[in-house]
């Protein structure tokens, strides 16, 4: 097949640069951002323009992959990894190694304060943007844990943390110490895997500090998550454990974003430092899903003399764009180390648990002994290994077209009434409640039990077998066979995710439903979508939600942060990927309650156990370094 040319600028890159760019998985809106870098440089020889090119193309993808900045002394590794022939690779080391001393690009690299595309810091190369928001960020952060103890008397902290606890659910030393910093400092973190209390934690920090004659009315509390879905979950969360805040916000939503993605990156948010949030105190769940720009965006529309307090898990996966900014702040943590949600004491959630901690370690020799061949062997209890026993993606692909068939009739279609309830046409009534008491707990029945397993794959897109559309694919059409009933289209029982926020009919991003038949007195049926809302259901024509929802019986693990499952899947690719590694490996484990089965070569995860996610980021040295100076 021939290559697709990419449309040149003016600078014009050579075909064979970006016929190996795109064997190595580049996107084109990089080849674009690198195309045009190069038209910045007419005056360069032809092979200084290739260097140039390859130099910008190692930068970009570093960001691409969530790096803030590209050390240099990895950029032979970074040219090998895109394919670069080693004459050329060797020509951009060189021009490297002169930054910023060429004069053709002098107008382009410079030093930090400088105003140039271009950054050079600390043996580093940066986009000029990357560069000044990590400086911002360290700045305002620095600001913030340099500060003076908040003026609190002792006895209303000690006041306050009794009431942080319920009286049938006393917090333990470690959720104590996360509610006593975040009474009295203007930044306090706190960090935890799943399971290990946060939620209960973040309704005691709302009732502590709502608590006594000075404490915080409920509209100067902001309560905040980078999703839609889990702002949700804090709402369902905090009306269960009687704390009562404003409504959970998106960080977006809570900072007044307005526009679209590329509005998003020039920076539309209505609050920043000249016109705060008005809030004296701002709880933000699933930190580590922040990126750096938005990160920044926060800190800097904060006012000054707000509480502002960080929960997740800098053990999980960082956040999808550039930054691992609560990781390299994790140090400064209050950390939470019980686990509620894997009972170490069942033999299930011991053997999650351990395979967790193993991974999160290192150690994938921890993992031996738990490897199955056949799909029939597994015992859908604590931590197992699906492995091929014959080498080649032939025999990959027929072991992961079994395990499907084998996952839609052992866990899909375990509930014994499963198919009763998928051809059952439920009956929607007008009001709060879409159907009456009967249908609502059937429905809850049907909603819970697909809320609780999920099949997790490492990339979204389809083209890789592995990939989540390619396995939705696969478990749809399995699905239909199991059922006998096959459907041209989205048959019933169908797990349905919501991939936008929908604030007219109150879904969000990550939201899961199920689709079923359902029909109004005197109507024909149609497929609706119901989600669970609070302790009711809502439901809404399918043709309407059409373009917002995807099938999700697989998701990605990015996708699955937050949630709590009883049976987890992860499937493998086919091979090593970027964006396999021990976090991503640890983030699917720790969603799984019962069990969580890993499908794929053994050689693949090992690879992921012992190989962590490295962000290159100059965040954390640059904190410390104001705090040292005093700054």
């Amino acid at each position: 097949m021939s290559v697709r040319r990419l449309p040149l600028a003016t600078g014009g890159l050579p075909h064979d640069l970006v016929a190996a760019a795109r064997e190595a998985d580049v996107a084109e809106e990089t080849l674009h951002v690198v195309d045009e870098a190069v038209s910045w440089t007419p005056a360069l020889a032809a092979p200084d323009k290739r260097a140039f090119a390859l130099l910008v193309l190692a930068l970009e993808e570093a960001r691409a992959a969530g790096s803030t900045r590209l050390p240099l002394a990895r950029l032979p590794e970074a040219l090998t990894r895109l394919g670069a022939a080693e004459p050329h690779s060797r020509d951009a080391v060189r021009l490297a190694a002169e930054l910023p001393s060429q004069p053709a690009l002098a107008p382009l690299f410079g030093a930090p304060g400088d105003y140039k595309p271009f950054i050079l810091h600390d043996g580093c190369l940066y986009a000029h943007r990357d560069w000044l928001l990590e400086e911002r960020l360290a700045r305002a952060l620095a600001a913030r844990l340099s500060a003076p103890p908040l003026a609190v008397y002792p006895a209303d902290v000690e006041s306050a943390l009794a009431a942080a606890a319920l009286p049938d659910r006393p917090l333990t030393s470690e959720q104590v110490a996360a509610v006593r910093a975040a009474l009295t400092r203007p930044l306090s973190l706190v960090t935890g895997g799943p399971g290990t209390g946060k939620t209960a934690l973040l309704a005691g920090l709302v009732r502590a500090l709502r608590h006594g004659a000075a404490g915080l009315a409920a509209d100067e509390i902001a309560l905040a998550a980078p999703t839609g879905r889990a702002a949700n979950r804090i709402a369902e969360s905090l009306a269960t454990l009687g704390a009562e805040a404003s409504e959970p916000r998106t960080l977006h939503r809570l900072l007044g974003f307005r526009g679209g993605r590329a509005a998003a990156r020039a920076g539309e948010y209505r609050h920043h430092e000249n016109y705060p949030l008005p809030h004296r105190a701002v709880l933000v769940d699933e930190a580590s899903m922040i990126d750096l720009g938005l990160m920044e965006r926060l800190a800097r529309a904060l006012r000054p003399d707000a509480r502002l307090v960080l929960l997740g898990d800098a053990d999980q996966l960082p956040s999808v764009d550039a930054g691992a900014v609560f990781r390299e702040l994790a140090p400064r943590a209050v950390r939470l180390t019980r686990s509620h949600r894997q009972d170490p004491n069942a033999p299930a959630g011991a053997s999650v648990l351990a395979a967790a901690r193993a991974v999160h370690a290192g150690d994938g020799r921890a993992l031996e002994g738990t490897t199955r061949t056949r799909p029939a062997e597994l015992i859908w209890s604590g931590f197992e290994h699906l492995a091929p026993t014959a080498p080649g993606p032939a025999a990959e692909r027929r072991l992961v077209a079994a395990f499907a068939e084998h996952w839609i009739r052992a866990r899909v279609r375990a509930l014994p009434d499963y198919a009763d309830l998928l051809a059952r046409a439920y009956l929607l009534r007008e009001g709060d409640e879409p159907f009456d008491a009967t249908d609502a707990e059937l429905l809850r029945r049907l909603v819970r039990h697909h809320m609780s397993l999920r099949v997790l794959a490492v990339t979204r897109e389809a083209g890789a077998a592995t990939s989540a559309e390619s396995l939705n694919e696969l478990l749809a059409r399995r699905a239909d066979a199991a059922s006998g009933q096959p459907s041209d289209g989205l048959a019933p029982g169908t797990p349905v995710l919501m991939i936008r926020n929908d604030y007219d009919r109150g879904l969000f991003n990550g939201d899961l439903g199920v689709v079923v038949r359902a029909a109004r007195a005197a109507e024909g049926a149609r497929l609706v979508a119901v989600f669970p809302r609070g302790a009711g259901l809502a439901a809404f024509p399918f043709d309407g939600l059409r373009d917002d929802l995807r099938v999700a019986y697989a998701t990605t693990v990015h996708k699955a942060q937050g949630a709590e499952l009883d049976h987890v899947a992860l499937v493998l690719p086919e091979r090593d990927l970027p964006l396999l590694s021990r976090e991503l490996l640890y983030t699917a484990l720790t969603r799984a309650r019962h069990s969580a089965v890993v499908v794929g070569r053994a050689d693949l995860l090992a690879l992921a156990v012992g190989r962590p996610l490295e962000r290159a980021s100059g965040l954390a040295a640059r904190l410390d370094a104001l705090l040292a100076a005093g700054v």
